[in-house]
């Protein structure tokens, strides 16, 4: 694509992200590339026309990583092949617009003998792009975050040189990580797994026992696993008993075409959302009940991963139940594992005292990452998501932001942390206690990127809160 192409190209529009919908910008131009030269042509564009430029994929994230108000937004998902697999070393790669499920099918359809490891939870069409940028992690044990199974990238920098970057490398440590600001991902090298079936376990679980049980099914070699909390905030066991899921390696051949596989119906998933906003007892009565019958099912290793997600549910939930316009907002919180039964003590006291909406929590382990340079894994965590109703009225969206800054201090008072990725509530002392090294990441990026060619209003909003 040349840059005369590109002057033709898709004018501007507003963007926002896919599921909280409440970070929505106009972009001066919306282009969708479909090769290295088109991204390299498009960031000669901006730099010639002064245009910051961000970089889309899923759009999932609700910090605003993909967004950047009248700059030019990139839409990757152009770039979405398989370009190799090597069957001896157990390496793909891949274009970085991918989606998680077009790559796992059309890594099934070649036959290969390798799978990936781990994905994001709660979607599957997340870009692989994206994945690397935000640093994501799924529900896989003894295992630290995204950047343990990347071998190398190839990048685009601000001058518009394409680069490889492999471990090691100090710019892989601020590529993985580092939200799309310095570089633009064209290509990923994951490294693989040998694709093979596990055996899910379920059973109830209490939070008290929870980090001794995850560390149980470890060291006997269960290989993915996470804990689903009671959401009824009107029950005794709030945030405390919960679903222990986790998945076991089956011993040879072994079949996953079972005609009486128990699975959850698009209309039931709808049901279960409904019942979450107007009976969180009733809905996570259900929710156990199903899951209990899933014991013992086997599936696929790469597969296993794959969740649903129903696009613009909330619009249709909106209209059946009646109510104000409304999304869920994620917030993931990070304590040592054995802080947790205090911190979600703690948790529990500010959602009862502030009426707090939770639609759905989990908890995962996570290792230490020792690699990327604004690490949020900078220890072996306990990992909690919780998933909040939020009205889009200014009250509605005053409350939240007042209760996800509350949850972080939760979190910083037991010596942890929390994820950048999903919104921008965080204040300078919360930055600065959890992110030491922010200060540090916004220095190299003006060094590597003085024109600040490689924007978005995450990084903005971070920048000017550092200005201050």
């Amino acid at each position: 694509m040349t840059i005369a192409i590109l002057r033709a190209a898709a004018t501007g529009r507003v963007v926002g992200d896919v599921h909280s919908g409440l970070h929505s910008v106009v972009h001066r131009k919306v282009i969708k590339v479909g090769s290295v030269e088109d991204v390299v042509s498009a960031v000669e564009y901006a730099g010639v026309n002064g245009l910051g430029v961000a970089i889309a994929g899923g759009r999932h994230a609700m910090g605003g990583q993909q967004l950047v108000h009248q700059g030019l937004l990139l839409d990757m998902t152009g770039l979405n092949r398989v370009l190799y697999i090597d069957e001896e070393r157990g390496l793909l790669k891949v274009e970085a617009g991918i989606m998680w499920d077009d790559l796992i099918g059309s890594m099934n359809r070649s036959g290969s003998s390798w799978s990936i490891i781990q994905k994001p939870t709660g979607a599957d069409r997340i870009s692989v792009g994206g994945s690397v940028s935000a640093n994501i992690h799924g529900r896989v044990l003894g295992r630290g975050p995204f950047v343990n199974d990347i071998e190398s990238l190839e990048v685009v920098d601000a001058r518009g040189c394409l680069r490889k970057v492999c471990r090691g490398d100090e710019l892989f440590s601020y590529v993985v990580g580092g939200y799309g600001l310095f570089g633009i991902v064209v290509t990923v090298t994951l490294r693989l797994q040998r694709k093979h079936y596990l055996r899910r376990r379920v059973r109830t679980a209490s939070l008290a026992d929870l980090v001794d049980a995850m560390q149980a099914l470890l060291e006997e070699g269960h290989e993915y696993g996470d804990f689903q909390f009671n959401i009824d905030s009107h029950s005794p066991q709030f945030l405390i008993e919960g679903i222990l899921a986790s998945y076991e390696p089956v011993d040879g051949a072994v079949s996953v075409q079972d005609p009486g596989r128990k699975v959850l119906s698009e209309a039931q998933w709808k049901e279960l959302l409904a019942l979450a906003h107007t009976d969180k007892g009733e809905a996570f009565r259900r929710y156990l009940n199903h899951y209990l019958t899933t014991e013992g099912q086997v599936y696929a290793c790469d597969t296993m991963q794959y969740s649903t997600y129903l696009d613009g549910y909330h619009r249709e939930l909106d209209e059946k139940l009646g109510t104000a316009r409304g999304t869920e907002v994620i917030t993931e919180l990070y304590v040592p594992p054995e802080r947790l039964p205090l911190f979600m003590d703690d948790c529990r006291g500010l959602f009862l005292e502030e009426d707090a909406d939770l639609i759905y929590g989990t908890i995962r382990m996570i290792r230490a990452d020792h690699t990327t340079y604004l690490a949020w894994a900078k220890e072996d965590f306990a990992c909690v998501i919780f998933n909040l109703h939020t009205e889009h009225s200014a009250e509605g969206q005053f409350k939240n932001a007042s209760i996800f800054r509350q949850l972080i201090k939760i979190a910083r008072k037991h010596h942890g942390s929390f994820y950048l990725t999903y919104h921008r509530y965080a204040d300078r002392e919360d930055l600065d206690a959890c992110y030491p090294r922010f200060a540090g990441f916004l220095k190299k990026k003006q060094e590597l990127d003085s024109e600040e060619l490689f924007q978005s209003q995450w990084y903005r909003y971070y920048r000017d809160l550092y200005r201050d």
